[in-house]
């Protein structure tokens, strides 16, 4: 059980580096009412593994930000959106469904994909999420770190949200923050314009994707 940090209107975590794998999972409350659950999903009967790991995100409460997905095969949860720092929360579409961060099976079932979810290439990112528990809507992010998307282990590093009616963007963790910088961003830099340029067009192609 962690308990978040205030100042001003954006409640912060602090690091929290929770690692994630096998059966692994666990509850992070936010405000009575709502909190983030994560888990790590394996299922594997002797040498069979029906798949090799499921990263998921579940806010309690609320919703995620994500995409349904267009295959017929999970329709059950959505595709959490992986997220730039620096991202507007409350601008995204979101669903009450489990968030897959990345999954994996021994089928091609979906389009020919055995691996699916945002964070099956791009490993580093943001989730969103909000929650209404009677005081207004609240947004919030968290922050994790996909190291072996071929199992679905990952590691939760930290997250925050806002009061209702206050804005956050991915990565804010304090009122006073700036718009947070990708660290990626400032190798960009080193290159000049031509570095920069490059970044921006894969910043527009990241927030134009649609995961699945």
């Amino acid at each position: 059980m962690y308990t978040p940090c205030a100042e001003g209107a954006i409640h912060y975590s602090g690091r929290i580096d929770q690692r994630f794998k096998g059966s692994d999972e666990q509850t992070f409350a936010l405000v009575p009412g709502a909190s983030l659950f994560f888990e790590h999903i394996h299922s594997c009967f002797g040498r069979y593994c029906s798949f090799p790991g499921e990263a998921r995100v579940v806010i309690q409460g609320g919703s995620i930000a994500g995409y349904i997905p267009s295959c017929r095969y999970f329709q059950g949860d959505v595709s959490a959106s992986n997220l730039d720092a620096g991202a507007t929360i409350a601008q995204l579409p979101f669903s009450a469904k489990p968030g897959v961060l990345v999954a994996g099976a021994t089928t091609s079932s979906c389009g020919g994909r055995p691996f699916r979810g945002a964070f099956r290439n791009d490993l580093d990112g943001f989730i969103g999420f909000r929650f209404d528990v009677g005081n207004g809507v609240q947004y919030g992010w968290a922050r994790v770190s996909v190291r072996a998307p071929s199992s679905a282990n990952f590691r939760l590093i930290d997250y925050a949200y806002a009061d209702p009616g206050e804005t956050i963007r991915a990565g804010q963790k304090t009122e006073r923050d700036a718009v947070p910088v990708q660290e990626e961003s400032l190798g960009a830099l080193a290159f000049g314009a031509a570095g920069v340029l490059a970044w921006r067009r894969r910043r527009d192609i990241r927030s134009q994707r649609r995961e699945w």
